[in-house]
Order: structure tokens, then sequence, then C-alpha cells
């Protein structure tokens, strides 16, 4: 039975101290903070996030910096009603923190640069890692709504390492690879 789990792990190449760590990350969030709470909470303890899925809405969403952002979150946070769905939320977008975080200090060598590894030990970055994802969890212990703050770092860190992996062929390359970068974060 378990052998198929670490043939996925390993496949996925994930560890499975982290596995197990977001497990239990899964789980504390479900049992012990409840995002059902955090749901009740929308629009007297907390901003509400408003989504509606109308032409006027998106067209205003796409018109500020962060709106697909803020929609993205405002959607998301509608399925918090639901304590499991609400957890997995937030888990996921705590291992894409870990995940990215991981990517962007050892990052794959590119072609036109030599490998540079900003973190030189491997236990310092093992516990590293985890940093964002343990400090995403005590922003929901205090109940508060931060679903976006987490989803625009993720996705500044998705756009972080995008530049990273891109290799320089030429200047106009580089310019409209750019612009696609820097369009998915605005």
């Amino acid at each position: 039975m378990f052998d198929n789990y670490k043939k996925i792990l390993k496949e996925k190449n994930i560890p499975l101290p982290v596995f197990l760590f977001f497990i239990l990350y899964f789980f504390y969030i479900l049992f012990f903070i409840n995002p059902k709470i955090i749901y009740h909470s929308f629009g007297k303890a907390l901003h509400y996030p408003e989504v509606f899925l109308d032409s006027f809405i998106i067209k205003e969403c796409l018109s500020l910096p962060g709106g697909c952002v803020k929609l993205l979150s405002a959607y998301l946070s509608n399925l918090f009603y639901y304590p499991w769905a609400g957890s997995l939320i937030i888990t996921l977008a705590a291992f894409g923190l870990y995940f990215f975080l991981k990517r962007g200090l050892h990052p794959q060598p590119r072609k036109d640069l030599q490998e540079k590894r900003i973190v030189k030990s491997d236990n310092i970055a093992r516990v590293l890692y985890f940093v964002p994802a343990l400090l995403f969890l005590i922003i929901f212990n205090h109940y508060d709504h931060a679903l976006e703050i987490g989803l625009a770092i993720l996705i500044i860190m998705l756009a972080f390492d995008i530049y990273n992996r891109i290799s320089f062929k030429n200047i106009l390359q580089l310019m409209g690879e750019l612009k696609l970068v820097l369009f998915s974060v605005y």
C-alpha cells in the first residue's frame, strides 16, 4: 500500500519529511484553525471578498495592479465555507511558497551562466525552505485573511522562477520574455 506513495514521491522528487510536514499542515489548519471560522467572519471582522463574475467587476479588477490576484483570492475565499477545501487551498499555497523558495535558492544551471547556489549548506536550506509556509500558518492562526498576500507572493516567486529558467539568445527575446513575466506580475 505504501509502496505506491513512495514511488510517487520519488518520481516527483518530494522527500518524505516534506510530504509529512504538509500533511500535518493540512490537518492542523483543518482541525485547529478551521477556515469556516474565517469564512463566517467575512463582513463582520474581516473585509468581505466580493466576487461577482460580471463584466464590470472583471474589468475593474483587471484594470488595477494585482487585480487578477484579488479576483482569484476572492473566488477561492468563498470555498473557505467548506473546511477541507479551505485547508487544501491554504496548504497548496504554502507548498507553492516552499517549492518556489527551494527552486529559487537552488536554481537549475542556465546555459549562458555558471551555476550559482545561493545557500551552500543543505542543512540550513532544509530549514529555510519551510519559513514562508510557517509564517503563512502564523498569519492564519490569528484568523486574518492573508490568502491574497500569499497568492501575490506566490505569483512573484513564480515570475522569479520563470526569469531564472530563461536562457537569452538575443536582446529582443529577452525583452519579449520579460514583458510576459512582468505582465503576469501586474
